[in-house]
């Protein structure tokens, strides 16, 4: 039977997502994208809009405006492609999950009669779970979590975000994913944990098959490509066990008071121990974020503008700065 089990790895930036997609493209019964889609929503409500599609013609349209997103660009720069026909010719039906699922097969290369699971590993998708749940019933989710505080110190050196910022994206996003796993109904959502993970891989990913009725084999532990070029594990081809708890010395006493003021409470019921007395969580003022947005902002656009060129920087950062 061909794989229909779609798998979606979600998380907030910086928790190691990457690693896990990695680790489980070595399955042979897994089939994941090489790059993150992050186009789903807008497809979704693209087509919502738009009359339902028939022909070729109709789908040539919704193709055109769908390739403007920068997870085609991706796909070009690790040589992927596939044309037009061939994704029409993919598609089992033609609406947003038929389109999408397509696409992900394509991306992900020959999905054969062997593959059980296909999927995507997209971090923005953590906000996203009813829309997951509403068109792919029985989907699987998979959250990666992070110690805030190693998040927060990784996306300031990957590509300068303040960490107050950061730390509160990940406390009321790890809470919405929460709330929002009961749409996916009882065994479709994981948690699992970023510092498990390098501390027990071989336990944490055995446990990873078992909720996706598949069997663990060691050979998946063994990376044959680089999985972040950022960060302190820049092209690392193994699981850096030691990555984590450099904040410890990279923040201050002050800084690291302020995150966990932010982020306390949902630091503890994460598991993650307290410096500064109990748990709470005391937002960032609506201002203060916004300014921090903009901030942001401006600093993911020069760090893309050194590695792509202004007009591919402006084009990525629209869609994804000011999330």
């Amino acid at each position: 039977m061909t794989a229909r089990t779609p798998l979606f790895i979600v998380g907030i930036q910086r928790s190691g997502t990457s690693l896990v997609r990695e680790v489980l493209r070595n399955h042979p019964l897994i089939a994941l994208t090489h790059a993150e889609t992050n186009l789903l929503p807008a497809l979704a409500r693209k087509l919502e809009r738009t009359k339902p599609l028939h022909t070729q013609s109709d789908f040539s349209q919704i193709s055109r405006w769908t390739r403007r997103f920068p997870y085609f660009r991706h796909l070009e720069s690790k040589e992927i492609e596939f044309t037009n026909e061939a994704w029409f010719g993919a598609c089992e039906r033609l609406d947003a999950a038929g389109i999408f699922e397509a696409m992900a097969r394509l991306d992900a290369g020959e999905v054969s009669e062997t593959h059980r699971v296909w999927g995507d590993k997209s971090p923005a998708y953590r906000t996203e779970l009813p829309l997951l749940a509403r068109l792919f019933p029985g989907a699987h989710v998979l959250h990666v979590i992070r110690d805030v505080r190693d998040v927060c110190l990784s996306a300031q050196r990957a590509w300068g975000a303040h960490p107050l910022r950061t730390a509160q994206t990940w406390a009321n996003d790890i809470e919405a994913c929460r709330a929002d796993s009961a749409e996916l109904g009882d065994g479709h959502y994981l948690e699992v944990h970023y510092e498990a993970l390098l501390h027990n891989p071989k336990h944490e990913f055995s446990t990873i098959c078992q909720f996706l009725d598949l069997e663990f084999s060691q050979d998946m532990l063994n990376l044959s490509n680089p999985v972040d070029p950022l960060g302190q594990t820049a092209n690392a081809q193994e699981i850096v066990t030691h990555n984590r708890d450099h904040w410890k010395e990279a923040f201050s006493s002050d800084t690291r008071a302020q995150i966990e003021n932010i982020a306390g409470t949902a630091m503890n019921t994460c598991g993650y121990p307290l410096e500064f007395g109990e748990a709470k969580a005391a937002p960032l003022s609506p201002a203060h974020l916004g300014a921090l947005r903009v901030r942001d902002g401006l600093y993911l656009l020069n760090h893309r503008r050194s590695r792509w060129g202004l007009l591919s920087a402006l084009q990525r950062t629209a869609h994804a700065a000011f999330q």
